[in-house]
């Protein structure tokens, strides 16, 4: 697999790593001054000081385009702010309690990272990490302050690297919400965010002080790269932890300078052994991290039989997938027969031979073995389920096997003349991105078949080019199961429908009286 390096707007990354975070807030009420804060005039406490806490758990995750994770991570940490009042320019805060694992392995952070804020009217307006390095993961936190700041009175704009966005938040009892007002970006990913802060009892909101007991933050963008598309997904949540105190100092600008970032060279393969092969493929199933595939996977052919390795598949089933995915990864010869040897021991349970027939179709530079094995399952109509996985592979195969195109070509146009494969075949194709195949397909979007219907849709709403026809097709011919192969499609496509076609679908929504149909569609018109 190549290696993916994203950038995301929202959250400083590292390598293919993107932080998404749970947050949490509490007012801490426990010290004699916070106590004389609670009960005075707000207007008579101006040289005492606010204190608060937060829990603060951030998650992050790379899916591809099937739903597999490239790369997950959690970055946690406890957050303290000691907030001057008065004439103070800035304030003292304190992250400790510190954990950040990616892909299941811990990474080393610091014990503890103080920091300077300012805030003013329920907005962050300024952090200061003290030196800490832009490539360090803690360097999200100004953005989670970002989604910890509101407004009732006026919107406001925050920035990124790939440019700003514009807010108005709105309040419905306890509980705000924000809505975009504008976007300047340099990029068209379409993302879909929610963002639900909740508040303090009204009687414990204090001038000029965080009123937030809880939020409630998620966000998924889809990005292209390539020919390659991958779906980032994050969540942000906001829960109270008692305030601990800890001792005020006069900073340096540099305090946090000399902690080292995480090192982004790739480490050291891991010697696999038979004493640890269990160990290291039980790891390898929490992380799928495609370097210790590829060690394991080198280790089985060239230390185990097609027995042995038979037998670990049929014993160890639940690390069935991370043992398929090792050999798919070791992307030699040897590990191509071995599949395709794989592939017809059909005691094998039904799982275990669809991940063999994925992984042949992934097989870089596969020779014609993976082909004519895939082909040979794909014509066996005895398994429907199973030469139906054996034909989505060959599709996929044209993209990591161009030597392979040719046939893959031909068998894909003989199965778009056999009827009980047609739907499936549909997809197959769009696995492909054969130009001249996928340019067939507008021709089944009105096929009497619901299914070879729905199928073509959901291979065709993901390109702009073919949006007209799309479109027409849905509103000539209303279906509930169609609108919603349609709308999650286009959710995760990286273009935005031309105003004829929104002008079609918003008025199919006003004609149409049924619920589901109307709601799907609501979520693409009323953006």
């Amino acid at each position: 697999m190549k290696k993916i390096t994203i950038t995301l707007a929202s959250f400083s990354l590292l390598g293919i790593l993107v932080f998404v975070a749970n947050l949490s807030f509490k007012q801490a009420y426990q010290s004699p001054d916070a106590k004389a804060l609670r009960t005075a005039n707000p207007n008579h406490v101006k040289n005492q000081a606010h204190i608060s806490g937060y829990q603060v758990h951030i998650q992050s995750a790379v899916l591809s385009d099937k739903g597999t994770a490239f790369a997950h991570s959690d970055l946690t940490w406890k957050m303290y702010f000691h907030q001057a009042l008065g004439n103070a320019s800035r304030s003292a805060a304190l992250l400790t309690d510190i954990e950040f694992v990616s892909d299941n392995k811990a990474q080393h952070m610091p014990q503890q990272l103080p920091f300077y804020f300012s805030y003013d009217g329920q907005q962050f307006v300024h952090s200061d990490l003290l030196g800490l390095a832009q490539s360090h993961p803690l360097s999200v936190l100004p953005k989670i302050l970002d989604l910890m700041s509101y407004s009732l009175t006026e919107i406001l704009t925050f920035n990124d690297a790939l440019g700003s966005t514009t807010y108005r938040f709105e309040q419905d009892g306890n509980a705000i919400g924000r809505e975009i007002v504008r976007q300047q970006r340099q990029t068209n990913n379409k993302a879909q965010e929610s963002w639900l802060l909740t508040l303090k009892n009204a009687d414990h909101t204090m001038t000029n002080q965080p009123g937030l007991l809880t939020l409630e933050y998620s966000h998924t963008q889809t990005l292209q790269q390539n020919t390659q598309q991958y779906q980032i997904v994050q969540t942000v949540k906001i829960q109270p932890v008692e305030y601990q105190p800890f001792a005020l100092a006069n900073w340096s600008a540099s305090h946090n300078a000399s902690i080292p970032s995480l090192d982004n060279n790739p480490s050291a393969p891991v010697v696999i052994t038979a004493e640890n092969f269990m160990a290291q493929l039980e790891q390898l199933s929490g992380s799928l991290d495609p370097m210790l595939a590829k060690e394991i996977g080198k280790f089985m052919l060239e230390n185990y039989d097609h027995s042995t390795i038979k037998a670990y598949l049929t014993e160890h089933a639940g690390l069935n997938s991370a043992l398929i995915y090792s050999l798919q990864k070791a992307q030699t010869p040897e590990a191509e027969q071995t599949l395709a040897d794989l592939l017809i021991e059909r005691d094998l349970d039904h799982p275990s031979l669809q991940k063999v027939a994925m992984a042949l179709g992934r097989i870089e530079n596969a020779s014609n073995i993976a082909f004519t094995s895939l082909q040979a399952v794909a014509d066996d109509h005895s398994d429907q389920t199973l030469s139906g996985v054996a034909l989505l592979s060959i599709g996929t195969m044209n993209k990591f096997s161009p030597a392979q195109s040719q046939q893959v070509e031909r068998l894909l146009e003989r199965k778009l003349t056999e009827p009980q494969q047609l739907p499936t075949a549909i997809l197959a194709i769009a696995n492909s991105k054969n130009p001249a195949l996928v340019n067939r397909l507008p021709e089944y979007l009105n096929h009497t078949d619901g299914q070879v219907r729905r199928n073509t849709i959901k291979s065709l709403a993901n390109n702009e080019v073919y949006q007209d026809q799309v479109v027409t097709s849905l509103t000539d011919a209303p279906d509930v199961n169609t609108v919603d192969a349609f709308v999650r499609t286009y959710q995760r496509a990286d273009y935005t429908l031309s105003e004829e076609n929104i002008g079609k679908l918003t008025a199919f929504y006003q004609a149409t009286t049924h619920p589901i149909i109307k709601k799907r569609l609501a979520s693409i018109i009323q953006q």
